[in-house]
């Protein structure tokens, strides 16, 4: 009994182990992290800026 309560032991460990390494191994993206420039949105037309909403929206 205690033979095989020790195998189980070791298995659960190295099972664990081995999980925790491919989880790890798997994070993240190489090299420095950085954040993307966006640029910004362009300008509305003059025009499209003073006209009223429509009738179809109500």
């Amino acid at each position: 009994m205690q033979v095989v309560f020790r195998m189980s032991a070791i298995v659960a460990a190295l099972s664990l182990s081995a999980v925790s390494m491919l989880a790890l191994g798997g994070c993240g993206q190489r090299g420095p992290l950085y954040l993307p420039q966006v640029p910004p949105l362009p300008q509305r037309p003059a025009d499209l800026q003073d006209t009223p909403p429509s009738k179809a929206d109500s």
